[in-house]
């Protein structure tokens, strides 16, 4: 509806990030969090609805099938890449846990999120499916194939807040992890207190522009939403899933031997997916960038 350079998109992301991630607690980021949540359920409503309403007045634009084919095995693999990025914040588990009072109900609540998001997840791909049968654009998010209206513009609205949101999340997690390996008593420091001297905060700063550097060249030199997606699943997200909680429990809790064995073999298939997913991803985001240049 609108046209905007890519270019002026990613300045105007920038000037919003940059003082937002230099929220260093991550208590006070959670707080900021809450909005990013109102803003993707209020997308995911949108979306629905849209699909619904498309499904009521035309019949699918191509058939369903129960198993798809034609597509090979690297799309497979590629799509469960893209499945596992959809739960990719579980990669900051690990730093929301270190900050919880009541640590005991991790579990609980990593189980509820879990659960309710696979429920939405799965009443928005059902429902698109219906609607778009099997000529979906399986490299576009749903949210940019279903027309372009007024609800579009909530909807969008809704989810620029939350991808800004996400992306101040990350940036705190990648800021603290850098610089927990380089300089523990800042990293320390600017985690768990409110101020701090502009040297210090300098250092947050400055890993911070290296991130929405690195992320900005990610996105103009690999403008391949699906697969690169898959690429960064391929890479952590199924490994902090599977493989990492698998190892810290073989490494760390007294395990029954079904539980042991258990254990290994998810972690053998975490480590082979993540594998098959690195190679899947990787060739067909060459043969897309070759095809697109």
């Amino acid at each position: 509806m609108y046209n905007m350079s890519q270019l002026t998109a990613c300045l105007i992301v920038t000037a919003l990030i940059v003082p937002l991630a230099q929220m260093h607690n991550i208590e006070d980021v959670a707080w900021v969090s809450i909005f990013g949540t109102v803003g993707m359920l209020l997308a995911m409503v949108v979306v629905v609805a849209k699909l619904v309403a498309i499904y009521a007045t035309s019949p699918p634009a191509a058939p369903t099938e129960l198993v798809a084919t034609g597509q090979g095995l690297n799309s497979a693999l590629v799509g469960a890449m893209d499945i596992a990025f959809a739960f990719g914040g579980q990669i900051n588990w690990m730093r929301y846990i270190t900050t919880m009072r009541q640590r005991n109900k991790f579990a609980t609540a990593a189980s509820l999120t879990t659960g309710f998001m696979t429920c939405v997840y799965l009443v928005i791909s059902v429902t698109g499916y219906s609607v778009f049968g099997a000529g979906i654009d399986v490299h576009k998010p749903i949210s940019s194939v279903v027309g372009q209206d007024m609800w579009s513009i909530v909807m969008n609205a809704g989810i620029f807040l939350h991808c800004i949101i996400a992306y101040q999340v990350n940036v705190n997690v990648w800021c603290s992890l850098l610089l927990q390996l380089t300089n523990p008593k800042y990293a320390h420091e600017l985690a768990h207190h409110h101020s701090g001297s502009w040297s210090k905060r300098s250092v947050w700063l400055g890993v911070t522009l290296l991130c929405i550097s690195v992320s900005a060249l990610i996105a103009y030199s690999l403008p391949f939403f699906s697969i690169v997606m898959a690429v960064i699943a391929s890479l952590g997200d199924v490994m902090s899933m599977f493989g990492l909680p698998c190892l810290f429990a073989l490494k760390l809790l007294k395990l029954r031997r079904v539980e042991a064995c258990a254990c290994g073999v998810l972690l053998v298939l975490a480590v082979g997916l993540s594998g098959c997913g690195i190679f899947s991803s990787v060739q067909q985001l060459i043969e897309a960038y070759m095809g697109n240049r």
